[in-house]
């Protein structure tokens, strides 16, 4: 699967399970994606210059993330 498609997915995802479903999305060296979760300011960083198996290690940071989170979720896994 393609970074971008893999990145826009994270980015789509993380939207969904945002308070306002608004983020701010940054970009300097890395993607950070800025958003308020359970009432929190949270930050979740992708990598803009990734290796190989990109896919299984956003799909693990983005699991860690979530369960981080102070929220109910009902989406499976694997999220992509």
């Amino acid at each position: 699967m393609l970074v971008r498609k893999i990145n826009r997915k994270v980015i789509t995802l993380l939207t969904q399970l945002s308070d306002n479903r608004e983020l701010d999305i940054q970009q300097n060296k890395h993607i950070k994606v800025t958003g308020s979760f359970g009432g929190e300011k949270r930050t979740f960083t992708l990598a803009s210059s990734p290796s190989g198996g990109y896919e299984k290690h956003m799909r693990s940071a983005v699991k860690r993330f979530i369960t981080s989170l102070n929220i109910k979720t009902t989406h499976s896994h694997p999220f992509f």
